[in-house]
């Protein structure tokens, strides 16, 4: 089972696990610039994935929701892709968002084609929106959970 184990302020794991990997204080350091830019707000946080001992990924939301809508992303480690473990750290994030704030409508983005990462979010009852302008990614698709969670989120 996937464990969320959110990034606290100063960029270090909230159940005090050493971070070892590079790929991982990597992640650590760019979720504390996002906090710098967008400030801290539990639950509206970065989360590193665990499964086991092993970090496998991370997730979280890239601000606290805004005009009663909040964007989530995601990223599973490259020795982990391919294993389910993407949909399982998106539902995750579904979950803390659905009991933090129910009426809050969750948001992704991902490049405008079909990819793992589209399949992903279909399987979890986003609908894609359409087009639009990301300042930092250009032109992509916005997707929204659009369905209640469903027993297990």
């Amino acid at each position: 089972m996937v464990k969320l184990i959110e990034i606290l302020k100063d960029g270090k794991p909230s159940d005090g696990s050493p971070v070892k990997e590079d790929l991982v204080s990597k992640v650590c350091e760019a979720y504390v610039d996002l906090y710098d830019r967008h400030g801290f707000s539990s639950p509206w946080t970065g989360y590193l994935a665990k499964m086991d001992e092993h970090f496998i990924g991370s997730c979280g939301f890239k601000s606290k929701p805004s005009n009663n809508r909040v964007e989530l992303a995601y990223y599973t480690f490259p020795k982990w892709e391919g294993k389910g473990l993407a949909t399982e750290m998106t539902r995750r994030l579904l979950e803390i968002a659905h009991n933090a704030a129910p009426r809050v409508l969750v948001t992704a983005r991902t490049r405008p084609e079909k990819n793992a990462a589209t399949s992903i979010l279909e399987k979890l009852g986003f609908v894609c929106e359409g087009d639009v302008f990301d300042p930092d990614d250009g032109l992509v698709w916005e997707w929204a959970a659009r369905t209640k969670p469903r027993s297990g989120w």
